[in-house]
């Protein structure tokens, strides 16, 4: 079983707060004034450089390519066992540029 962790963007600043395993400990809450706030779920997983992945990460998986990490996460799952996780290289809230190359 997982951590339940989640991350908010605010005034384009990331606040990270969550359910931890040990302890059941809350961490956060995160409020805001914005109408949608955008919540991303951890994944789980780390890069190959062991940063968290979360939902809306693009990473490089070997043999994918750039990859929109987006629940239920298959190819990262399958990724991982292979060890074919590579760097996060951006998020689709910072860098929407990335979602066209993702497209092709």
């Amino acid at each position: 079983m997982r951590a339940l962790k989640y991350r908010q963007l605010i005034d384009g600043r990331f606040h990270y707060w969550g359910f931890g395993i040990e302890g059941h400990a809350f961490i956060g809450p995160i409020t805001s004034n914005q109408p949608n706030p955008i919540h991303d779920e951890f994944t789980g997983l780390q890069d190959k450089n062991g940063v968290v992945i979360y939902e809306k990460d693009f990473v490089y998986l070997a043999g994918y390519g750039i990859y929109l990490c987006e629940f239920p996460f298959t190819e990262l799952y399958e990724a991982y066992p292979e060890g074919d996780i590579g760097l996060i290289i951006g998020n689709e809230h910072q860098h929407p540029e990335l979602l066209e190359i993702n497209d092709d």
